[in-house]
């Protein structure tokens, strides 16, 4: 009894020889089979070949040789590139956003250091303007430097309480401080 595998190799023969005058439509029907099987059949030979190979090269104990290498191992391999080149291009993608942030931080903060450097030296100057003692001096450097509320030629109180020295900051104000300070002998 031949199988269908026996029938369609038969066909195969028959169709590469070169005297061959029959179609496959004609050797399927004489052999009993379908022609889509024997399509089906041709396509599959590399596999097929690639098992028996592999079965012979394990029986025999042998190594296959390199272009024996199956097409699903190959396969799995370019999955395995494509893979890894995705993987590599994700991380050069995040590193390439990574910097363009970092580069980002990094002109915020050169701005602000100019910033800081600006108002350090603003400071120092309402500093060396503070220790004259001169209040009319004082307001005028803070105005002059934008130390001032709109409208209000009153300079901010957070920068005479950083500038002027403790004992300079307080002043008998009321009857009862100066009563006290009259007292205790300042």
């Amino acid at each position: 009894m031949e199988t269908s595998n026996n029938k369609f190799e038969i066909i195969h023969e028959t169709i590469n020889k070169s005297d061959n005058r029959l179609s496959v439509k004609m050797l399927c029907e004489i052999a009993g089979v379908s022609r889509s099987g024997y399509y089906n059949w041709v396509s599959s030979e590399r596999k097929r070949k690639e098992k028996q190979s592999k079965a012979i090269a394990k029986i025999n104990g042998e190594k296959l040789p390199a272009e024996e290498v199956s097409f699903a191992a190959s396969a799995k391999g370019k999955i395995v590139i494509v893979a890894y080149v995705v993987a590599l291009l994700t991380v050069l993608f995040f590193l390439a956003t990574s910097l363009n942030s970092i580069s980002m931080l990094k002109t915020d903060i050169l701005t602000l250091n100019a910033a800081i450097a600006a108002e350090t030296e603003n400071v120092r100057e309402l500093t060396n303007v503070a220790n004259t003692d001169n209040r009319e001096e004082l307001i005028a450097a803070a105005e002059e430097l934008g130390y001032t509320n709109e409208g209000n030629s009153e300079v901010r109180n957070i920068v005479l309480a950083d500038i002027l020295p403790e004992e300079e900051t307080y002043e008998s104000t009321n009857w009862f401080d100066k009563l006290c300070d009259w007292l205790i002998g300042d």
